[in-house]
């Protein structure tokens, strides 16, 4: 396991979620819609 899942896997034990969790890391998600829309090809995006 990356230490990236190993650190969200910590900090969702710390707090007590221990069922199913839908996690987004709003971060990555808006650097790959960026990376994703500057390769697209103009007016696509």
């Amino acid at each position: 396991m990356s230490a990236y899942f190993a650190d969200l896997s910590e900090a969702l034990r710390q707090a007590g979620i221990f069922q199913p969790a839908l996690v987004l890391d709003r971060d990555r998600l808006d650097r790959n819609i960026a990376l994703v829309k500057d390769r697209l090809a103009p007016g696509l995006a």
